[in-house]
């Protein structure tokens, strides 16, 4: 403490007092200079004097964590002026103009006009400060800083000098550039895009912004990993990865604006990407106290509604390629609901017409009454088999002290649409399902949207009557078959059949999958049925021909 007097020589502004026996190492100004050879000695003078001023105007909010780089560019454009006791530096209702730093000496915030103020009985500083506030001593106190956001900005009082005064004068353009390139960037990300925020929140923003630098080849976040703060790019490159099959495969590269981790300021989900510096970066990170700090609650229940599609986009097979208006309406239907730790959401073997969205907290899921899994927020519970209203295949159970989730029924979904737009709306639902069984499969792991596209023109929708038989054991296999809905029966399997179904969260809904294989030749494997399937009771199967990925290849 007491850098400011060091080289300014200003009042103390606050009492320091030592609470225990305190041992202290003092300097003054000249000693440190005492320090330097004498043809060294200004170049080292100059130096703490630059210092100095850059942590006077660090004082500023809109500065104050703003990057290095911009910081300099911004400071460079801060000139020196000086005021003789009495003057007027900006005068109540005046336009401002700049933002003024107090250097050296002591000035008063008057609420009176310039003119009242010539009307003051007598020059004195008691006469000056009988209306106004506590007279400013400290280096680094700052006015005038409504003009860097609002470029009408006029003073709500008036600045005097009460004695001579050395003040850093910063014209708002230079910092209204950087600004405006933060807050573009802020309101790129869906969360704090113009359809939530204001530009006066969105700048407000801004001044939250924490910077960060990463050295090539640094992890910035890692999949799986908890976090609650967002990224945005503003110097260098990033790459982003996933873990498929236990190796790192590159999805995205990620450049000057871009952001990643946004859903981590609304929940506490698991980081769905490693993100890692491809050269040296210069990042800005929010956190969700930054913003919950700045935004109204009204806010932030839009904002909610946001996250919901962007969860739907990662994490929902049903909605995440339903229109975007489509999954706002969604995401506005759902009901919030907590669990306390214990309490049974949904129960294996009881119909289930609705499912959840985890917001907060853990969920065990059990089978048997055996543990086969975890979900967390962001994740969902009990959705493929509320599509249809049949009996949920595992139990979940809240193991966290509290568990926040949202919660809809497929009613209140076809709700949505408007008069006349249900079937289509039921279609699109109905083709997404197929395509999440579809992907599910061994054999189409790994394949992009197109060809799960593809696949899914070859299917043949089949509906098998309670003792049904689809196919028998021994038979030659001509397709596979994915269960839609309802129950099947295998008989006459192999021991260790189905072994790792038990432990799946979704049981298993494919058979007769290995039609599908192809030799090294690129020619069908011939399969015949180790098994047989029948139907336990009515119900609907997607049939997938044998030959489907030569077909996809023609």
């Amino acid at each position: 403490f007491g850098m400011r007097g060091l080289l300014y020589g200003a009042p103390v502004g606050f009492n320091i007092t030592a609470l225990t026996e305190v041992e202290t190492l003092s300097i003054s100004y000249e000693e440190i200079l005492a320090t330097s050879p004498p043809e060294d000695r200004e170049k080292m003078e100059s130096t703490m004097v630059m210092s100095m001023r850059h942590y006077l105007l660090r004082q500023i909010p809109q500065l104050k964590q703003m990057a290095e780089e911009y910081f300099r560019t911004i400071a460079m454009q801060a000139q020196q002026v000086t005021f003789k006791k009495w003057s007027v530096i900006f005068a109540k209702g005046e336009r401002l103009d700049s933002v003024y730093v107090l250097e050296k000496g002591m000035v008063s915030e008057h609420p009176g006009e310039r003119m009242a103020m010539c009307e003051l009985p007598g020059e004195t500083e008691e006469n000056v400060n009988a209306d106004a506030t506590p007279p400013r001593v400290t280096p680094g106190e700052f006015f005038g800083v409504e003009c860097l956001t609002n470029k009408a900005a006029t003073a709500s009082c008036t600045l005097v000098a009460l004695t001579d005064v050395t003040l850093l004068r910063l014209p708002p353009g230079a910092v209204w550039s950087v600004l405006q390139e933060e807050r573009q960037h802020i309101a790129r990300i869906p969360l704090l895009s113009h359809e939530v925020l204001g530009k006066a929140e969105q700048y407000m923003l801004v001044g939250k912004l924490k910077p960060w630098s990463f050295r090539a080849g640094q992890t910035i976040i890692r999949e799986g990993d908890i976090g609650d703060m967002l990224y945005v790019i503003e110097k260098g490159v990033c790459d982003a990865s996933k873990m498929f099959d236990g190796k790192e495969v590159a999805v995205s590269q990620l450049k000057k604006g871009a952001f990643f981790g946004e859903l981590a300021v609304m929940y506490d989900m698991p980081r769905n990407a490693t993100v890692k510096a491809a050269t040296d970066v210069v990042a800005v990170s929010l956190s969700r106290e930054d913003i919950f700090s700045v935004v109204s609650p009204e806010k932030i229940v839009k904002m909610r509604h946001i996250a919901c599609t962007q969860v739907f986009q990662q994490n929902s097979a049903l909605l995440r390629n339903l229109e975007t208006h489509e999954k706002i309406m969604i995401a506005e239907q759902m009901q919030s609901c907590t669990t306390k730790k214990g309490e049974i959401i949904q129960r294996e073997g009881e119909a289930e017409s609705r499912f959840h969205m985890i917001e907060k907290g853990e969920v065990t899921l059990m089978r048997n009454g055996k543990e086969i899994g975890k979900r967390y927020a962001g994740f969902m519970v009990g959705e493929m088999t509320a599509m249809f209203g049949e009996p949920a295949r595992c139990t979940c159970v809240a193991s966290t002290e509290e568990v926040r989730m949202l919660t809809i029924s497929m009613e209140s979904i076809y709700g949505i649409a408007g008069t006349g737009e249900r079937p289509a709306l039921e279609r699109k639902l109905l083709s997404n399902f197929r395509r999440e069984l579809i992907s599910k499969m061994l054999q189409m792991q790994g394949k992009s949207d197109e060809y799960i596209s593809a696949v899914c023109s070859y299917i043949e929708p089949s509906k098998f009557a309670k003792g049904e038989v689809l196919f028998e054991n021994g038979r030659k296999l001509e397709y596979a078959y994915i269960v839609e809905c309802g129950e099947v029966s295998v008989q006459g399997a192999p021991a260790d059949f189905g072994a790792e179904d038990r432990q799946r969260a979704e049981p298993r809904r494919q058979y007769g999958d290995e039609c599908l294989v192809m030799g090294a030749d690129g020619q069908l494997v011939e399969a015949r049925a180790s098994y047989s399937l029948v139907a336990a009771s009515d119900c609907s199967v997607l049939r997938l021909p044998k030959g489907v990925a030569q077909l996809i290849l023609k």
